[in-house]
């Protein structure tokens, strides 16, 4: 990492930079790929002509055991508590896994638990679980649980409300 600019004594960068210099460029001409500002806020750069590969920020768990993840990890919180996670969780073999998001509703100093604070789920499959509590299995498209009440869903609209439940061929 490099000061993106000279400082003074006891003063710090007003960002840190983090370059490479590609095949055939000369070390004169780095190309940034991260920054970090003073402020935490964090860039990342980079330039793809791949349309159908997953490039970009790559978070990893090495240790690649069933029921491990790996979480990208937010809170609005000075204390640093984890609150809300989009966590990739480890269900098969060769890393396979479901997509998990992760709402922490408690107002406390406790930490997020990805299995306890779970609110859906889109599984390796594409199925997509919304309320799920790890109960059952998800064998539909869509699974909507509620395990302490009534599970509804609510179509509001000003003028003509439906939900649609048509064939393959679009026939109701």
């Amino acid at each position: 990492a490099i000061p993106d600019q000279t400082f003074a004594t006891n003063d710090g960068p007003a960002s840190l930079v983090f370059a490479t210099t590609p095949d055939g460029t000369s070390e004169d001409e780095p190309q940034e790929h991260l920054r970090i500002y003073s402020d935490g806020e964090i860039k990342h750069s980079f330039t793809s002509n791949n349309s159908t590969v997953a490039e970009g920020l790559f978070i990893n768990n090495m240790n690649n055991g069933t029921g491990n993840n790996a979480s990208l990890i937010f809170s609005n919180d000075s204390g640093e508590r984890k609150k809300a996670s989009i966590s990739y969780i480890d269900t098969g073999n060769y890393g396979t896994g479901d997509m998990i998001f992760c709402l922490d509703n408690d107002a406390d100093s406790g930490e997020l638990h990805v299995t306890n604070h779970e609110r859906m789920r889109i599984t390796k499959d594409g199925n997509v679980a919304i309320g799920y509590a790890g109960t059952s299995t998800i064998g539909t498209l869509l699974h909507i649980e509620n395990g302490s009440g009534d599970a509804y869903i609510r179509c509001r609209a000003s003028i003509n409300k439906a939900i649609l439940f048509n064939n393959s061929d679009g026939t109701a």
